[in-house]
């Protein structure tokens, strides 16, 4: 995607839910820059969250998310996704934020030698719906990354909620030798038909659902079903 397109998706909010607005303000016209200077240039940096066994006090896996640099210095990626879905380009920063820790988990500089551990790379709802959504799963799949990590793809929360996509997802992402995992399940339209016909290898539970588990025996039964149906 060229910048002048970039331009014309952040700048114009013509398809957004307030048609008729424009961004005037020069704070926002700043942030709409910098979006496409992330984007455009690749301003993003790799960043990793560490996922760990709790009974063995030890560090399994990374998950991949992203930061990215701007003139006012590093960003995270919460406000840049939410300046990033009005101007439809979610999808593309998206991308910049995997290629970044891809490149990053390539040169292993600041990793461990193991090729046991688990690195969890995000998809964004956005991705899901372009005609050919694990297009570029193809790409990461034959890169050196591939072979030296367990790479699970991570499912948005708000995709599980039609079953029969879900199965066929989950069926592609397995049929290249992947894992998947359900984030954040148990927000929103999460549903445990969904578990049953379209098992993950990992489910994440919102931490909303978790928080007082034991004093809470409906989320307690939903947790315990949910296990149950975890492949």
């Amino acid at each position: 995607m060229c910048s002048s397109d970039l331009v014309q998706r952040i700048v114009s909010l013509q398809e957004s839910s307030e048609p008729t607005r424009m961004i005037n303000d020069s704070s926002e016209i700043r942030d709409a820059l910098d979006l496409i200077n992330i984007i455009d240039r690749q301003r993003t940096l790799p960043y990793f969250q560490a996922i760990q066994r709790i009974d063995r006090s030890e560090t399994v896996g990374w998950e991949s998310l992203g930061r990215a640099l701007t003139q006012d210095g590093v960003v995270p990626a919460g406000p840049l996704y939410f300046l990033a879905e009005r101007g439809k380009v979610e999808a593309a920063l998206s991308a910049r934020f995997r290629e970044s820790s891809q490149l990053c988990a390539e040169c292993r500089h600041c990793w461990s030698n193991s090729t046991e551990q688990y690195l969890f790379i995000n998809v964004h709802p956005a991705e899901l719906r372009d005609d050919r959504p694990l297009q570029w799963l193809d790409q990461y799949c034959a890169s050196p990354v591939a072979g030296l990590y367990r790479i699970v793809v991570e499912v948005p929360e708000s995709h599980v909620c039609n079953t029969d996509e879900m199965k066929e997802l989950v069926t592609q992402i397995h049929g290249r030798g992947l894992r998947v995992a359900y984030d954040d399940f148990g927000r929103g339209q999460s549903r445990i038909a969904d578990l049953i016909a379209a098992p993950p290898d990992f489910l994440k539970l919102d931490r909303e659902l978790i928080g007082s588990l034991g004093l809470n025996p409906v989320k307690h039964n939903l947790v315990k079903r949910s296990e149950e149906h975890t492949s």
